[in-house]
């Protein structure tokens, strides 16, 4: 069965219409200095370099994340939905709206209109319930910002907001407080990262962050989880990108901020216990049996 669903996840990711080739104002935040984002991992994706290939684990949580988005697109329509927003007097008047221009492709989550007639964007977000510790204590992300932005400027709206969704549940959602718009700003980190898009070369790796192990990967290259799940860029250590420090200086720990502990970087993990004789045989037998039997032709 892990077989049958990974192969539905590859047949989905193949359908998607998402442009490997565009810049999108997903994009921005890799212009921002600092942000988790990564100019050189841009450069190589829209040159169609591939990486490594995502990881079932990888496929199965995009999906996750696209379908949390339609629930709760589609939550708004519930009149229990209507009824709370007029009430503070706004009103769902699109989702899903294309912003799409010459700068690069995106798409916003929902617009809503107050009776003033200020117009909002709201934008949808899901992450893991250890990730509320950074925004509870930073505020809204600057890329998520960056991204939020460009669909104001784009749609005329005055205002924007990020909700951050817990995909495990049990925190909830994180809500911003509302912005305003940047629209020099945002105009800047798109000839950016046009500048560097349009480079004959890649941009160089990010440069290292420092810890008391010795330097190390920054985010965008390689991160480890409190639980010391370790998740990579997929051009880190293959002949596209050796990431911001070389293999072999590499600290073999990593402090986690979440928890503010030291956790052991992970390894490869070894495969599980193979199947007992007893499943290899009926298998066998089974494979044997369908090759004896072959089925036959539907009736026209």
């Amino acid at each position: 069965m892990p077989a049958v669903v990974s192969s539905v996840l590859e047949a989905l990711a193949a359908e998607d219409g998402w442009r490997q080739d565009k810049i999108h104002a997903s994009d921005l935040g890799a212009a921002i200095p600092g942000s988790f984002g990564c100019l050189r991992k841009l450069w190589l994706r829209v040159h169609g370099v591939k990486g490594r290939p995502l990881l079932p684990g990888q496929r199965l949580l995009l999906e996750w994340a696209k379908g949390a988005h339609v629930k709760i697109q589609s939550w708004l329509s519930h009149p229990a939905a209507v009824e709370a927003l007029a009430a503070q007097g706004w009103e769902v008047i699109g989702i899903e709206e294309d912003v799409t221009d010459d700068g690069g492709d995106g798409r916003l989550d929902v617009l809503l209109r107050h009776e003033s007639g200020i117009l909002l964007v709201w934008d949808i977000k899901t992450a893991k319930g250890a990730s509320f510790f950074f925004l509870e204590r930073s505020g809204t992300k600057p890329e998520h910002m960056a991204q939020v932005r460009h669909y104001m400027k784009q749609k005329g709206a005055q205002l924007g907001c990020v909700s951050v969704f817990d995909r495990e549940g049990s925190r909830f959602m994180w809500h911003s407080q509302a912005f305003g718009r940047d629209d020099e700003g945002i105009e800047k980190l798109w000839t950016r990262l046009r500048t560097h898009v349009e480079r004959p070369e890649p941009p160089d790796p990010l440069a290292p962050k420092m810890t008391k192990e010795g330097p190390d990967l920054p985010a965008p290259c390689s991160y480890t989880t409190a639980n010391g799940d370790t998740y990579s860029c997929p051009f880190l250590d293959t002949e596209h990108c050796p990431g911001a420090v070389p293999r072999e200086a590499r600290p073999a720990r990593r402090l986690v901020s979440a928890g503010m502990k030291w956790v052991t970087v992970e390894q490869p993990k070894e495969r599980g216990e193979p199947p007992s004789a007893q499943v290899v045989d009926l298998m066998q037998a089974l494979k044997a049996s369908l090759k004896a039997s072959p089925r036959k032709e539907k009736e026209k």
